[in-house]
């Protein structure tokens, strides 16, 4: 696989093979947040990061030392994420990230949030693809134009339509690639046409929009 220098952003639902799939980038380097890659042959930052300062000190030393790998993975997004928030409760001294007031905890932490993408930038740079590998959820979705609202594939990253982490991942990334099941619709009742079954095992990787 040849893949230049880029901003890349994979998501999908759990056990699509996301982390296998970034796996086969140029000589990777994962920084595994959640254990994903335990069952892969790949270099990983060791140990993994148990606080927000220790995630970017990894990437710090990546973008420092260029022999350590071609490809830098965040696995995963979500779960930095969540390592974030804890961060900024602890440093606020709050249990929960609502006890700033309404709506501000989202805003304020998003804020933070994209220092994530800025470092991100930097290791692309220096010449380092940077993947950012993100699980998915199923949200309402209505265009302003349109009647009604339908069923999206989102980011599953937490946010208010103000502060969008998911927008955000999005706008930082130059490749944005999504992952999931083909799904093929039987039909089970030839007379009615009411009763149908969908099945489908394969893999598939979406490049190009698509309204769900």
């Amino acid at each position: 696989m040849k893949i230049g220098t880029g901003k890349i952003v994979i998501y999908g639902i759990g056990g699509i093979s996301k982390t296998t799939f970034a796996s086969h980038f140029p000589d990777p380097l994962s920084i595994d947040t959640e254990g994903g890659s335990l069952d892969l042959d790949v270099k990983r930052a060791n140990p993994a990061p148990a606080s927000w300062s220790m995630l970017l000190g990894y990437m710090s030393e990546i973008k420092a030392d260029l022999t350590l790998c071609r490809t830098l993975v965040i696995d995963t997004t979500d779960c930095a994420e969540r390592i974030r928030a804890k961060h900024v409760m602890a440093s606020h001294r709050v249990k929960g990230i609502e006890d700033f007031g309404y709506g501000e905890g989202h805003t304020f932490e998003s804020k933070k949030f994209c220092h994530l993408s800025n470092i991100k930038s930097g290791v692309v740079e220096v010449g380092v693809n940077a993947v950012a590998i993100t699980h998915s959820h199923v949200q309402k979705f209505g265009q302003p134009d349109e009647l009604g609202t339908y069923d999206q594939w989102s980011l599953k990253l937490v946010g208010t339509p103000k502060a969008s982490k998911s927008s955000m991942l999005k706008e930082w990334a130059g490749i944005l690639l999504v992952a999931n099941y083909e799904t093929m619709i039987l039909k089970l009742n030839q007379k009615t046409g009411t009763h149908v079954e969908a099945t489908g095992n394969k893999h598939v990787m979406g490049t190009t929009h698509h309204a769900a």
